[in-house]
């Protein structure tokens, strides 16, 4: 892929982790990785405690993505071509 064609954030998978065990009920982990739409159903159903499921699970892939595969999945991000 171009290089322009990606986007590129500067996301970290440790503290991606750290706010899914932490604040991972309410999405902020989501948000943290730049997928607002499933950060805003995360807080959306807080109260139902499903997040808190779906948030043990992502910290289960975070734990044993390596730094290769966090890279590539979080923080290159194709852009659609106009």
């Amino acid at each position: 892929m171009l290089r322009d064609q990606v986007q590129f954030y500067d996301c970290n998978r440790q503290k991606a982790l750290l706010f899914c065990l932490i604040f991972g009920i309410f999405g902020i982990h989501r948000f943290y990785l730049h997928q607002r739409i499933s950060g805003l159903a995360y807080f959306a159903f807080s109260w139902t405690l499903i997040p808190f499921a779906l948030c043990l699970i992502d910290a289960v892939f975070l734990a044993r993505m390596t730094d290769e595969e966090f890279q590539e999945e979080y923080n290159e991000v194709p852009v659609p071509l106009a």
